[in-house]
């Protein structure tokens, strides 16, 4: 279901409304407030439900609300989330998010003219007096009005009322609301709802409804009231608002307008947000100056979110060359005068004084353009002088720039070359600056922050086999230990698209290594980009007749289907399956009596063990022949046996074509044909297919809107479908955005796997096309280097190229996908001048001669400025950029 739009800005326009109140259906009492007011804020803050799980979709927006105080529990202490939500308990929210609730006598008898349970009489009192309803609209002969659900279509009234719109819904009297389930909508609703339309409030659901009558859940009204607050003025004392000065392990600290700063503590249960999605993100995403949103008592914030992530900051950078009193002179010989309250960061974020600042450090001077002071008021320490000897990577190389991954820490650290460095090569043979490239094992002295000896240990994609026994590996998959030839025990890093070769499995995975395994590993770069299994292979016999089966030795013995003889022993753990269950043999007891002479059976041997059997029911493998006057189809089998059926008015299922009959079947299809009981005749014909698409939206049906490699539109459902992502690990629907990449297999009609596929995009460092490897450096600053096949498809937009046609310095993407298949995407680089960033509709607009373009940008876009990660929101009007697009929308753009 698309965002219930209506209902946000019904919640929104409740907040925006006047707050005062004098109910005209109360009797004529007043109260002193102040010590309900005191109860409700000494309160014991709810902080979770036990029926509300950490993965439901609304967990954010009811703990929050809950925390403010704006909803609560049952007499149990459940939410009850998915529980329908009544028009007074709408209007119970509707009223504490406005803060009116305090205003309320609580010592007040009410007498409305519609039926209400006791609790809720004084908020709809308020919601009556506000002109929010109608008594005379509202009466229409129910027991108790206030139970009632609360229909979509009520609320699309109370919205337009509430902002002040209702002119607009009677000009639209004769309009007819533009939703399929027309007739569904009820004749007063009509004008509210085309209002609604109008004002770009719904846009109802995929299918075209709007679904008037449907009912809307205490969670979807959390959601509402909790995203529609940030647009209020009038806040829960609970909630406080300001722009990010620092955050800490246990603090956060913000200032208003005024310049004025506040600390709160954090706790272990603090929870954060940003403004993108409904994920938890890392209190380190809170920068500096975006505005937030934190809800705290006591001093501790519970939680915080972001409201724009807006960088508001002039940045000054450079060397310090002096510190007096409180300023301090940079490199550029201008000094810089730092607030009284500033904040000081060494690198690792830890706050210091201003006097500890060594000369030579290398800084960042933080200025917010929201106070406007003149004065500094943080100063961030980039670089100390660096004095060492280490060894590395090189991760990048720009001009006199070089960036290298310390071996010993791990981290990219940035040097700038001496004016006349010491360089040699592996044979201390002297070369320029030039010779360094990215994926370089490097030893290197650094003087006072800058290279002054290099020496090229190792050069990118320079390779070697190294040969052993398989272990195990790491747990985080990215590494495998090995016993070498020696006896000794080895250890190596593996590529992020290491190809696994074992003779006889199609596709496999690191996964599929077994203990005692002997490798022969092919490396690259100090990753193995390859492991070949040397000592094992599986043979799949398929058709093989079942002779007999020996229960004292546990042998099977078969003719297979060349007329040869064979016997293979079956163990405890062989694979047994028998109509539609797989069981290991020593839980098939039966085995005997299913498996008989003469039935034809499929076998996976390794080394004259059977790992797995079963009937042969379907054979997969190419058409070769289709005879319509013998009425016979020929299939070679994809482990190369060829087999010919007689074809008994077989059922036919081609992806994405319906109604399909044997004439719509070509020799060379890829095919799954299923037998008859007797397992000599094809009864049904499915064609197989794997093909990549692009995601462009999944409903709540799971059903899937995509584009092919061919560009054509595709849609299919997803339910029963295995969905795993690119690590083997399995997934829902609900993992799979927009733009993704899906990696589909097809049998017939339906998707039995769907693989979420993880592209890689970045900058090119290295292209050998002689040994065909590719080496990328991410905008993280990870370098991955990719083995290029022979059957990788390489373009520019929709235009074949061959990987020679791609330079160093090209932004591309990277798809691998599980069969081993690399696609690469050349991004279109373009020198564009910036004039602004809708961050309503995600797109970017640039001045064109007079005239504005405007260009769609991907979620993961990277925006920086050299080395310098930036936002959207730090690109000023009229500067100069490149854009690099793919798919038609922006993946990098550099200032």
């Amino acid at each position: 279901m698309k965002t219930n739009k209506t209902a946000m800005l019904l919640a929104g326009a409740l907040i925006a409304s006047s707050i005062s109140l004098s109910p005209a259906y109360a009797d004529n009492k007043t109260t002193d407030t102040s010590t309900s007011t005191q109860a409700a804020l000494a309160a014991e803050l709810k902080k979770s439900f036990p029926d509300v799980v950490n993965t439901h979709w609304a967990l954010r927006h009811i703990t929050k609300l809950a925390l403010e105080g704006i909803v609560e529990g049952d007499e149990k202490g459940n939410y009850r989330p998915e529980a329908s939500v009544s028009q007074q308990d709408v209007i119970i929210m509707a009223v504490r998010t406005l803060g009116l609730e305090s205003s309320i006598s609580e010592n007040t008898s009410y007498n409305l003219p519609l039926k209400v349970d006791t609790y809720a009489q004084k908020y709809v009192a308020a919601a009556i007096e506000k002109k929010l309803i109608s008594v005379d609209e509202e009466k229409d002969g129910s027991k108790n009005w206030g139970s009632k659900p609360a229909s979509r279509e009520w609320v699309a009234k109370l919205t337009i009322r509430a902002i002040g719109q209702q002119e607009t819904a009677n000009g639209l009297t004769d309009d007819t609301p533009a939703f399929t389930d027309l007739k569904n909508i009820s004749s007063w609703a009509k004008p509210y709802i085309s209002a609604a339309t109008v004002l770009g409030i719904v846009d109802g659901f995929e299918d075209g409804t709007f679904r008037p009558k449907g009912e809307v859940t205490r969670a979807q009204m959390a959601t509402f009231l909790s995203r529609a607050e940030r647009h209020s003025k009038n806040l829960s004392t609970r909630v406080v608002r300001g722009y990010v000065n620092h955050v800490s392990a246990d603090k956060i600290s913000i200032f208003d307008e005024k310049g004025k700063t506040t600390s709160y503590k954090l706790t272990p249960e603090s929870v954060f947000y940003g403004n993108k999605n409904d994920n938890p993100i890392q209190p380190s995403e809170l920068a500096y100056t975006y505005q937030v949103s934190l809800v705290q008592q006591g001093g501790t914030a519970y939680y915080a979110e972001i409201l724009k992530d807006e960088d508001r900051s002039e940045k000054i950078k450079g060397t310090l060359l002096n510190v007096k009193d409180r300023k301090l002179t940079l490199d550029n010989f201008e000094a810089y005068e730092i607030g009284s309250g500033a904040l000081v960061l060494d690198a690792k974020g830890q706050e210091i004084s201003l006097s500890s600042l060594v000369v030579g450090s290398k800084l960042e001077l933080r200025r917010n353009s929201i106070t406007g002071s003149k004065e500094y008021g943080q100063v961030v320490v980039r670089e100390v002088p660096v004095n060492k000897t280490s060894e590395g990577t090189v991760q990048s190389v720009n001009g006199d720039t070089v960036v290298v991954v310390d071996l010993t820490s791990g981290q990219s650290e940035s040097y700038t070359l001496a004016k006349n460095p010491t360089i040699v090569d592996a044979d201390n043979r002297l070369v320029d600056k030039t010779a360094i490239k990215a994926g370089d094992a490097i030893s290197y002295t650094i003087e006072n922050s800058q290279v002054t000896q290099v020496k090229i240990k190792t050069r990118t994609g320079v390779s070697k086999t190294v040969k052993g026994t398989f272990s195990s590996l790491s747990s985080d998959k990215t590494g495998i230990f090995y016993k070498e030839t020696d006896g000794s025990f080895g250890a190596g890093k593996l590529s992020a698209n290491v190809q696994v070769v074992i003779d006889g499995v199609g596709s496999p995975s690191l996964y599929d290594l077994d203990e005692n395994d002997e490798l022969s590993m092919d490396i690259a770069n100090d990753q193995i980009v390859k492991i070949t299994v040397t000592n094992r292979s599986i043979s799949n016999l398929l058709f093989a007749t079942f002779i007999r089966f020996d229960s004292k030795y546990n042998q099977v013995n078969v003719q297979h289907a060349d007329g040869t003889p064979g016997a293979y022993t079956i163990s405890d753990n062989t694979v047994v399956t028998y109509g539609g269950t797989s069981l290991s043999f020593k839980n098939y007891p039966g085995f005997a009596s299913l498996f008989t002479e003469g039935k034809k059976v499929d076998l996976k041997v390794s080394k004259n063990k059977v790992t797995a059997i079963q009937l042969s029911l379907d054979v997969s493998g190419t058409i070769t022949q289709i005879n319509t006057v013998a009425n016979e189809m020929s299939i070679r089998a994809n482990n190369g046996q060829s087999f010919t059926f007689k074809m008994y008015s077989p059922a036919v299922e081609i992806p994405n074509k319906s109604g399909a009959t044997l004439a719509d079947l070509k020799i060379g299809d890829l095919v799954t044909a299923s037998l008859d009981y007797n397992q000599v005749g094809v009864t049904k014909v499915v064609v197989d297919r794997s093909t990549l698409v692009k995601v462009q939206y999944v409903n709540s049906s799971q059903q899937v809107t995509a584009v092919d490699e061919l560009n054509n539109g595709v849609t299919f459902t997803l339910k029963d479908t295995k969905i795993v992502k690119s690590d083997g690990t399995s997934a829902t629907a609900t993992d799979i955005l927009p733009d993704d990449y899906l990696y589909v297999t097809y049998k017939g009609g339906s998707v039995v796997k769907a693989e979420i596929v993880s592209p890689s995009r970045g900058k090119v460092t290295n292209v050998d096309s002689v040994n065909g490897t590719l080496t990328l450096q991410e905008p993280t600053g990870k370098i991955q280097l990719y083995t290029i096949g022979t059957d990788a498809v390489v373009k520019n937009g929709t235009t074949l190229i061959g990987l020679n046609a791609v330079k160093a310095g090209d932004r591309v993407q990277v798809i691998k996908q599980s069969n081993g298949k690399i696609n690469i995407q050349l991004a279109a680089a373009m020198t564009k001048t910036f004039s602004s960033y809708e961050y309503a509709v995600n797109q970017i607009q640039f001045e064109a001669g007079g005239s504005i373009e405007r260009y769609n940008i991907h979620r993961s876009a990277y925006y920086h400025k050299g080395t310098e990660t930036l936002t959207a929101s730090s690109f000023n009007k009229g500067e100069t950029v490149t854009v690099y697009i793919v798919d038609n929308k922006i993946i990098e753009m550099e200032k």
